[in-house]
């Protein structure tokens, strides 16, 4: 089921975009400050899949020697 919707880093990464915006249309943020928020989400959903890939945990391993 969890993969079916993008896997945990990606719905944790969505919840959190989701939070913030609540916190905008709240004005407890402001767009400037939710825009910087979603680039640290992103950034750190990058790299954990970068990370995820190079330790071979990762899905796919097309360089795998065999």
């Amino acid at each position: 089921m969890l993969s079916r919707l993008g896997g945990r880093k990606f719905l944790f990464a969505l919840l959190a975009v989701i939070l913030g915006f609540i916190l905008v249309l709240a004005r407890l943020a402001t767009a400037e400050q939710w825009m910087q928020f979603v680039e640290i989400i992103g950034g750190a959903y990058v790299i954990g899949n970068v990370a995820s890939k190079f330790s071979g945990r990762g899905e796919a391993q097309p360089f795998k020697n065999t």
